[in-house]
């Protein structure tokens, strides 16, 4: 008796993970991904941990090879899917979107959830792409304001420092004062 792999037996992807594994050893980094790609596509139970687990990897890899539209497809896609918000999805695209220096899709995509009053871990995170983007397309008010608020409401925040750094620069060489 001979054991056979399905469409949807976890051998299959596990076999394809380890064969891709093998192609980026090599140096083959597209053919890994690649191969990622179509034995994600194929797999149906997009639910299972070996499903989640692999597709993380497959995600990360395309980061590595600075693949961001693609990434940003895909989560799009999956964010659109599922209709609730996911925050980490939402903040990995953001993370994306800063790397191609879309700044004003930053914006768009952070704007809602700056308003919401519900809070959330990545409360901070968000706050200071928020505010980035905003000194990226040279909105300098708005940009020291979300900073400001950053610095003030969240001072145990990794982006503390960061963000009274930025906001001194603005208020050093951008913001001019009228009452100055």
């Amino acid at each position: 008796m001979q054991a056979s792999a399905s469409l949807s037996d976890s051998l299959l992807l596990t076999v394809r993970l380890k064969q891709a594994l093998c192609y980026r050893h090599l140096g083959a980094k597209k053919r890994s991904l690649d191969i990622l790609h179509r034995a994600l596509k194929t797999f149906p139970l997009k639910q299972a941990p070996l499903f989640k687990a692999v597709d993380s990897i497959y995600l990360n890899w395309l980061e590595e090879t600075a693949n961001y539209s693609s990434v940003l497809i895909i989560l799009n896609k999956r964010l659109m899917k599922e209709g609730a918000v996911n925050y980490n999805r939402t903040f990995r695209m953001v993370k994306a979107l800063a790397k191609l220096k879309r700044w004003r899709d930053i914006i768009h995509l952070l704007q809602p959830f700056y308003l919401s009053q519900k809070p959330f871990v990545q409360k901070d995170d968000f706050l200071f792409y928020l505010a980035l983007a905003n000194e990226k397309i040279e909105r300098y008010d708005q940009s020291a304001y979300l900073y400001k608020k950053l610095v003030t409401d969240f001072a145990a925040s990794e982006y503390y420092e960061k963000a009274r750094s930025r906001l001194h620069f603005l208020n050093d060489f951008k913001i001019v004062r009228k009452d100055k």
